[in-house]
């Protein structure tokens, strides 16, 4: 069935050429002069540009020709009434610009489409490509819908810190609770938390502020009992994310497997080598499922395992995750985009819910 939306909203990525000419407001020839004494190459950086525009400018030649309605933006000039007012979104740029619109995007019925303007210099997972056969596929009806999950996060809120919509609670609504105990509650019970605003539609990283710093904090999986760890940080992800910076953490290189089989055959372990590359491919696979796949996965990074210290949960998948920041500087960080300070003692709880799904698309071959 065809798609023909009245109002379109356009999210348009800002290009290194314009983030740099804007920071800096010089003319073309000092812009040149700035680029090269930093070692960028300015005729490049203005080629992509120009390859953006093109697509981006595709992208409204092809909405007007339609008489859709529609209003274009850049992250900075974002205005959030414009969800309310569009029916269907379009992410004009890479990954990250859909990222970036998926995490304003409340309303499961109003589809994200994204549309890779510049395919060669960015793989786009996410995002399809050739605006034109784009559009005119999905507005003919030759596409399906295609459903992610996001992650929820719900915080309980013992120091009342601020999001980005703080609610006000009565100091009294606070009382204790365990880690396990949080992890079996329905929030509903609970009067002092907060329900973060932004989904992820990728990831949710927990760690310190400062990369070099060691994160320490308590975890907890589908109701276990808590377990504190130290390591570099935690990511919890969906299946969207799966194929993202989890994909990276987890996957295993050929070099690696190598060693291992070579350890095991001078323990007279008979193997064939030839099977390096399918062993090492097979376990990568599988890191990969579904965006549509309700489940939560999660991988800790470099964790710290010594006289003190173990690491009960490293990597796997469950339906509730559950995390108490032990840490000077915690943080989570939202899909590489919001953040949030998450003090000593403070609980958060990621889950997935039917009512925050995205709608995207899929086009058919």
């Amino acid at each position: 069935m065809p798609f023909r939306p009245l109002r379109v909203v356009i999210l348009s990525k800002i290009s290194r050429y314009q983030c740099v000419k804007d920071k800096y407001q010089v003319s073309e020839q000092q812009l040149k002069k700035l680029l090269a004494r930093r070692g960028s190459d300015y005729d490049g950086l203005l080629h992509r540009h120009n390859i953006h525009m093109h697509n981006l400018n595709e992208i409204c030649h092809f909405l007007k020709s339609q008489n859709v309605d529609y209003k274009c933006f850049t992250r900075g000039q974002f205005q959030a009434d414009a969800f309310d007012w569009a029916d269907a979104f379009i992410s004009a740029g890479g990954d990250g610009t859909f990222l970036h619109a998926a995490t304003h995007l409340r309303d499961k019925n109003k589809p994200l489409i994204g549309i890779n303007t510049d395919p060669e210099r960015s793989e786009g997972y996410l995002c399809l490509k050739n605006p034109n056969l784009t559009l005119n596929k999905i507005f003919n009806g030759q596409f399906r819908w295609s459903w992610r999950y996001r992650i929820r996060t719900t915080i309980l809120d013992k120091n009342r810190f601020k999001l980005d919509k703080p609610q006000q609670y009565d100091k009294n609504d606070w009382k204790p609770i365990s880690l396990h105990d949080f992890a079996k509650y329905d929030s509903s019970n609970i009067k002092s938390y907060q329900v973060a605003p932004r989904l992820a539609l990728n990831d949710i990283y927990f760690g310190e502020s400062a990369p070099s710093s060691v994160s320490y904090y308590e975890l907890s999986i589908d109701g276990s009992e808590g377990a504190k760890q130290k390591s570099s940080g935690v990511i919890v992800y969906t299946g969207t994310g799966s194929t993202s910076w989890a994909y990276s953490i987890n996957r295993t290189t050929k070099d690696e497997v190598k060693q291992i089989l070579n350890l095991a055959m001078q323990q007279g372990v008979k193997i064939d080598k030839t099977d390096i590359d399918n062993i090492a491919n097979n376990y990568n696979q599988k890191m990969k499922f579904g965006p549509n796949d309700r489940r939560l996965a999660f991988a800790v990074r470099e964790p710290i395992e010594n006289g003190i210290f173990s690491a009960k949960f490293k990597q796997g998948s469950c339906q509730s995750f559950v995390i108490r920041s032990r840490g000077f500087n915690a943080q989570l960080v939202v899909d590489g985009v919001h953040t949030y300070d998450i003090p000593d003692g403070n609980i958060c709880k990621f889950s997935l819910h039917e009512d925050d799904k995205l709608l995207t698309v899929a086009l058919d071959d």
